[in-house]
């Protein structure tokens, strides 16, 4: 995290300020989100800062051992002005008890629910849902993995509001990232 702000601040002081909408997302795992700790840390090193809008997500992939903790830090850096989103919406452990307990500004579907996008397959009303969903709590959709032109076809005629993917770009290092400049 640390790396990625020094990257963003060198950036920005060589060449130009960063548009006020660039965010940046760091994932969190259900360990780090319970750690008073680990939160300190991560607001000590943002405090102040005005580079990219940070933003962070939380998988559904690992389990809450302690509910309370994640829900009061995660509230902790929400009152400081930090987005959470939901990564892998629908995978895992959290389902419907993240969307009551802790107070989520977005999600973000998972690229295995996209892949059915196009195809004869039933699960469509599951990818359906989950949008209707996600828009009846006024979320930020995410919808992650997008590789084809039916896939932006659809995810966009359903309204979701961010797409990422290989057909926008591959991964690329840092040091390649094209966020905009003359560059």
């Amino acid at each position: 995290i640390q790396k990625a702000k020094d990257d963003f601040t060198h950036h920005s002081q060589s060449t130009h300020q960063l548009s006020p909408s660039f965010f940046c997302a760091f994932n969190l795992t259900a360990s780090q989100i319970e750690s008073n700790e680990f939160i300190d840390k991560l607001l000590l090193i943002f405090t102040g800062y005005q580079g990219f809008v940070a933003a962070f997500e939380i998988t559904e992939r690992q389990k809450f051992n302690d509910e309370e903790a994640a829900k009061h830090n995660l509230g902790r850096l929400q009152s400081c002005g930090y987005q959470i989103k939901l990564d892998d919406a629908g995978t895992g452990y959290g389902g419907f008890n993240y969307f009551l307990h802790f107070n989520i500004d977005s999600i973000k579907i998972d690229k295995m629910f996209i892949d059915i996008i196009g195809q004869a397959d039933l699960k469509i009303s599951v990818l359906n849902a989950i949008i209707d969903m996600a828009k009846s709590l006024e979320l930020t959709i995410i919808a992650e993995g997008v590789e084809t032109q039916a896939q932006v076809d659809f995810l966009s005629e359903k309204g979701v509001d961010l797409l990422q993917g290989y057909y926008f770009s591959k991964p690329v290092p840092y040091d390649q990232l094209n966020m905009g400049g003359k560059d």
